[in-house]
């Protein structure tokens, strides 16, 4: 080596922050993978620590158990799942084609999302006998019925419904829950779910525009 040459620099080290948060990221990750493939009672968290590599006090580190693993993973479904949904745009244009934009969007990604779906409607059968999944889907049906809210409450003023903010709520808990339905009554038959989704748009619609004439 000559007198002016430097050693080559080793790669900066993660900083500890980072890689918590990417211990985080692993353990949801492979967590999702095998409750959405095998079931949630059939993964434990010596599965999950076993396939992420993780030791067991990492998971413990983030998550109290394997309900609190759910909850985040749910979570962070949820939030992929509407950021995947094109927005609806109160007062331009037709408020009949935009919310129908809006609603193949959705469909879109409930499909893109299926097997997600699906664990979320075994995890309702296994809610009856466990507290703690009922809180973790509880929180997931406030979720989503605050996240589809602004949308109905949007294309009924469109339609000059009538108690806009109340009709919306009302349709929120409605689709949140016809929609869980038609999923576990079509199971894997995708075109038999996007024609009742399609059923479940015109039922939605007619109700505003029934609103809207009153």
């Amino acid at each position: 080596m000559s007198p002016t040459a430097r050693p080559a620099q080793a790669a900066p080290a993660a900083a500890p922050d980072e890689q918590v948060r990417h211990s985080r990221d692993v353990i949801l990750d492979v967590a999702e993978r095998l409750m959405t493939g095998q079931g949630y009672d059939k993964t434990s968290i010596a599965a999950i620590r076993r396939e992420s590599g993780l030791p067991v006090g990492s998971i413990y580190h983030h998550f109290t158990g394997k309900a609190g693993i759910l909850a985040a993973v749910m979570e962070r479904w949820s939030a992929r799942f509407f950021a995947d949904i094109p927005g609806y745009t109160a007062g331009t244009g037709d408020p009949d084609a935009r919310f129908r934009a809006y609603w193949s969007g959705a469909i879109a990604a409930i499909i893109k999302e299926h097997a997600a779906f699906l664990l979320d409607a075994d995890l309702m059968r296994l809610s009856h006998s466990d507290p703690e999944l009922r809180k973790v889907m509880a929180q997931l049906r406030t979720t989503t019925q605050r996240e589809l809210e602004p949308t109905f409450l949007a294309f009924a003023r469109d339609h000059g419904a009538a108690d806009a903010a109340g009709l919306a709520r009302r349709l929120a808990v409605l689709t949140e829950a016809a929609t869980r339905g038609l999923i576990l009554t079509c199971g894997p038959d995708l075109d038999a779910l996007r024609r009742s989704m399609d059923d479940l748009f015109q039922a939605v619609r007619a109700s505003v525009i029934a609103a809207a004439r009153d």
